[in-house]
């Protein structure tokens, strides 16, 4: 779950909050919801909708500003260089320039955040394809892939808070899929607090892990 407070008033939701029928953007009562709809929800409505519902719609939209940002503060080191992945110097179709990675890789630390994401997809699909009808969740060859990713997104953690931002909204994306595709139980007990740890690494603050476990 990523939007957690009420869309009219802000206040933090329960997880069995009410909620748009055809959005799922989420409040905190019918009254809240009746608000927030004469204030121009129902204008927008259909437009979070078709971009996927509430929080797709919001995770697109905080990606793309975060996205620009980050290019913004990169521009200096990235001039004159291209992707790694794509070799090009905008992305074909995001048309977005390019963030610094690891500095230790050379010419390898230039890249689209948008193929950086693309390349996590593919690695850990590959390994879904060759592991169909096998648990994916706990064999060597996911394993592998998944900590491919999360490699990549600790070289990001390094960087300025604004390329952080993408990163950990990238770790967001891909692990609550993962949970909700076919982690299975004991998997995500063992490894959420792991992921914590990265989340808030990510932020930029460190929190015991005792108290992680209890806010999972």
């Amino acid at each position: 779950m990523i939007l957690t407070n009420c869309a009219a008033c802000a206040a933090p939701l329960a997880h069995d909050a009410p909620r748009c029928v055809r959005c799922w953007t989420r409040y905190c009562d019918s009254t809240c919801q009746h608000d927030h709809w004469r204030r121009g929800h129902k204008q927008m409505c259909k437009k979070i909708h078709r971009g996927g519902n509430a929080e797709q719609f919001n995770a697109d939209k905080k990606y793309k500003e975060a996205v620009a940002v980050a290019v913004e503060a990169c521009a200096e080191d990235t001039k004159g260089q291209t992707c790694y992945i794509c070799t090009q110097a905008l992305h074909w179709k995001t048309k977005e320039g390019l963030v610094r990675g690891c500095s230790c890789r050379g010419t390898a630390g230039f890249a689209h955040v948008s193929c950086l994401a693309e390349q996590a997809k593919i690695l850990v699909a590959e390994a879904d394809d060759e592991l169909w009808g096998a648990n994916v969740a706990t064999s060597p060859l996911h394993d592998r892939k998944w900590t491919q990713y999360i490699g990549a997104a600790r070289t990001l953690i390094k960087k300025h808070g604004d390329v952080r931002a993408i990163a950990q909204r990238q770790v967001d994306d891909r692990t609550a899929h993962f949970w909700g595709s076919y982690a299975p139980a004991d998997w995500v007990a063992m490894n959420r607090v792991e992921w914590a740890e990265l989340h808030h690494r990510l932020a930029g603050r460190e929190v015991p892990v005792a108290d992680q476990l209890e806010r999972l």
